[in-house]
């Protein structure tokens, strides 16, 4: 495996780490079982690591083909009774552990007949795959390898830096992360709670572009304004800045092209309290202070060396890196074309990703004209989700509101 592909492996026991990858896609119809088997056939298992186990070392796991690989194994089909326990049935199918003897994988083709659409829900370890090289593997067409400003975090073709530069953001990184936060730290439990909601991108894209940022801008300055009023609500005081951990994707061509290839940025973002357009303002400046398209790169050396350390050095690392941050944010392009999957269209995509130590995950799919947001929560960690949800929801429609009225002007 590559270096951090096996991180993740050897991380899959952790019970509030958990690293797990689900994408949730809602289809237009019930699927045909001969028309699905022959969708996994040319596009999941034309990777390799679909029909492969798990071998070698904990320290040094490789692929190794599976000789009594068969895709029954690996799909399933369970009916739905009705609407209202779907929620209930996807954090099962998501905390459900996976076997070291087969292919870490599963898909569940989640029906509901009386309504005549299905869930698709496919669940692997975060070792196979991450969130982008699950998009590439569905629609069968890789990532563009520079993406627009306004589906990526951060441009892939970074610029050279001189090495005193790269030193003063190691410091800043180091010093950001070792610094007390004041937020409060739980002992989580490794229980989870998803809440799905979607937002139109149309509006999000205009207020982006008029601060003079990106989508992305756009997204983490309304995350961020309605995280803080939510924190205001509960412990009395709006912080004046929040500490986010954003995954950006790289895109790495080539045989050898690993299942995960992302880093992790650290981001300090400023709560302000004046109008949408300052905020919008004040978060894209100081997400391009971190470098933008050339932000320190953690996790590499990190999971170079991670081979020569034990299990449980690594864990705690990444527990105590996590809790250091108020959320995580992944935000995954699922392109504009319309995808299907097992001949039938896919309406909406969500995706969950690990929530590791941190109180909160936040995953972002766009795809056509809809922003797919989940959010991902401990319990322990003391959320009133639908408080919380109403917060980012009411801030998501301020930035849309003011986005489609400049976009008017």
């Amino acid at each position: 495996m590559a270096p951090l592909d096996g991180v993740f492996w050897r991380l899959r026991s952790d019970p509030v780490l958990k690293p797990v990858v689900v994408a949730l896609f809602h289809l237009d119809g019930v699927t045909d079982p001969a028309q699905l088997r022959e969708w996994h056939e040319r596009t999941l298992l034309t990777d390799p690591r679909f029909s492969s186990r798990v071998g070698g070392t904990d320290r040094s796991p490789r692929w190794e083909p599976d000789p009594a690989f068969t895709l029954d194994d690996h799909v399933v089909r369970v009916p739905l009774a009705g609407a209202e326990a779907s929620d209930q049935l996807v954090r099962e199918l998501v905390s459900a552990p996976f076997t070291r003897d087969i292919p870490p994988w599963r898909a569940y083709v989640i029906d509901n007949p009386s309504a005549g659409t299905s869930l698709y829900l496919l669940k692997l370890t975060h070792a196979m795959a991450d969130g982008l090289r699950i998009v590439e593997l569905i629609t069968g067409r890789r990532a563009p390898a520079t993406r627009t400003a306004d589906d990526a975090p951060a441009g892939n073709q970074p610029p050279t830096l001189r090495p005193l530069d790269r030193i003063g953001r190691w410091a800043r990184l180091v010093k950001a992360v070792a610094a007390p936060s004041g937020r409060p730290r739980h002992q989580l439990s490794g229980a989870r709670r998803h809440t799905f909601f979607e937002v139109p991108l149309a509006g999000l894209k205009a207020a982006g572009t008029a601060s003079g940022g990106t989508l992305n801008h756009a997204l983490l300055a309304a995350l961020t304004r309605g995280i803080s009023r939510y924190r205001e609500r509960t412990e009395g005081r709006r912080p004046t800045a929040l500490a986010a951990l954003s995954a950006v994707a790289r895109s790495t061509t080539g045989a050898t092209k690993p299942a995960n290839d992302f880093i992790f940025v650290h981001l300090t973002l400023p709560v302000v309290d004046d109008s949408v357009e300052d905020h919008l303002r004040a978060v894209r400046a100081a997400i391009r202070s971190t470098g933008d398209h050339d932000a320190v790169d953690w996790l590499g050396p990190a999971s170079a060396i991670a081979p020569l350390l034990p299990t449980g050095l690594i864990r705690a690392g990444l527990k105590h890196f996590s809790a250091s941050h108020d959320f995580v944010v992944s935000n995954i392009p699922a392109g504009r074309s319309t995808i299907a999957i097992g001949g039938r269209r896919v309406t909406a995509v969500f995706g969950v990703t690990p929530l590791s130590a941190a109180p909160m995950t936040i995953t972002l799919v766009s795809y056509q004209d809809t922003c797919h947001i989940t959010l991902n929560t401990d319990p322990a960690a003391g959320h009133d989700l639908p408080a919380l949800v109403h917060d980012i929801r009411t801030s998501l429609q301020e930035t849309i509101e003011w986005g489609v009225k400049r976009l008017d002007t």
